[in-house]
């Protein structure tokens, strides 16, 4: 530097040291990176030399394996496709099933309704008949019984008049034979 440096030094002068060293500072770094990369190279080459059919078989393994787990998760993806289409053919057969199922259940509960339905009327109308008959028939057994009690009725009220016919009848043959009727009570001439 001190060839640089003059104990004269006019501002121009400090200006182009100034520029003369900046430039010297990047030919400097600039011949660093150089040599850092030509030391990375050389570095390169010492590897490729002592490591280099090692890392090519560890490239070819790498390689080899991820193209084995490429075809193994191609044939999981095929194998749970496959399954999930299975499963879906599954399930859709199941709900047509029961839905089979289910439209039977309603037919066979409606034709039962329907069968009860027409049991239950035909039940009603021969509840209905039975009691109309049975209307009839106590209507005819009232009748019956009305015929019976007026021809007791009647036959009692003969029986009255028979009685009372008899009595006169005893009344009147008492007279002829002089009994009166106040020696009726058991006392006699």
């Amino acid at each position: 530097m001190q060839n640089f440096v003059d104990k004269k030094q006019t501002p121009l002068n400090i200006k182009t040291s100034v520029h003369h060293l900046n430039v010297s500072a990047k030919v400097q770094e600039s011949n660093k990176d150089a040599s850092q990369k030509n030391n990375e190279q050389n570095i390169e080459k010492v590897r490729e030399i002592l490591f280099g059919s090692q890392l090519k078989e560890h490239d070819r393994q790498i390689i080899d394996l991820e193209s084995k787990n490429k075809e193994n998760l191609n044939d999981l993806r095929q194998n749970l496709l496959g399954r999930l289409d299975d499963f879906e053919m599954l399930f859709k057969n199941e709900i047509k099933n029961l839905n089979y199922r289910l439209k039977g259940e309603q037919e066979s509960r409606l034709q039962l309704e329907d069968k009860n339905q027409t049991e239950l009327a035909e039940l009603r109308s021969l509840m209905l008949k039975r009691a109309q008959q049975f209307n009839e028939d106590l209507r005819a057994s009232k009748n019956l019984m009305t015929l019976d009690f007026k021809k007791e009725i009647k036959l009692l009220d003969q029986q009255k008049i028979e009685r009372a016919q008899f009595a006169e009848f005893m009344t009147d043959w008492a007279q002829r034979f002089g009994i009166k009727a106040e020696d009726q009570s058991g006392t006699s001439k």
